[in-house]
């Protein structure tokens, strides 16, 4: 194969591309992929996009997020390519992985023991103390919990419940917080006048992330 890739257009769709070429015209095409999302049962998506049936192999798929609903800021994408030829034999490309970042920002990150923060447009000091304020409440609650780093929780902090909005499609005008708990990310909108607010809410989300981790299972939600 000579380019196999996947674009991104945060928030509404991921362009995968593959060509190369075969020694026997192409019979089948098959594009395949999913997601970082937490399940019980592996869940990997199939589609076969258009391509013609010539050793010179051209295929290409939009994931249309407007059609499947949103994947939130951080999630992680994964694809491969199942290409099959008229002697029936197959070849699978190897597994690639891309973030679904929120590439209209320059984040900074705010690395905590519980979480690691994700900001822009924000002072520093704000951020800290929002970070201290969360820890500080989830300390008292005092569950033993010890998440692998991998799906340590991941929040992604916007100056205004409007830009908030804009990340994800098909929110209410009313969305506050959002938490993707399959993906142990959060979206919150802080500001120096709702910090209070921001740090209960965020301390009592991530308490939800760190109970479903540990009842986890096909009997635990």
């Amino acid at each position: 194969m000579t380019g196999n890739r996947a674009i991104t257009d945060f928030p509404n769709t991921i362009a995968f591309t593959l060509e190369g070429s075969s020694t026997l015209p192409v019979a089948n095409i098959n594009l395949e992929y999913g997601t970082d999302k937490r399940s019980v049962v592996s869940e990997v998506s199939r589609v076969e996009p258009e391509y013609a049936p010539r050793v010179t192999i051209r295929a290409s798929w939009t994931w249309q997020m407007k059609k499947t609903g949103s994947l939130p800021p951080g999630a992680k994408v994964w694809w491969r390519w199942r290409i099959t030829d008229e002697a029936e034999r197959t070849y699978v490309t190897p597994r690639q992985t891309i973030a679904f970042e929120d590439t209209r920002y320059q984040w900074q990150v705010e690395v905590a023991p519980d979480m690691d923060i994700y900001w822009h447009s924000l002072g520093t000091s704000l951020v800290k103390e929002l970070t201290e304020g969360v820890e500080s409440r989830l300390a008292r609650v005092k569950l033993d919990v010890l998440i692998p780093e991998e799906r340590k929780p991941k929040v992604f902090v916007y100056p205004d419940a409007e830009e908030l909005r804009s990340a994800v499609l098909f929110t209410q005008e009313w969305t506050g917080a959002l938490a993707f708990w399959d993906y142990n990310i959060i979206l919150i909108p802080v500001r120096s006048d709702n910090l209070e607010w921001a740090k209960r809410t965020l301390a009592h989300e991530i308490t939800h992330l760190l109970v479903r981790d540990v009842t986890f299972g096909p009997f635990g939600d």
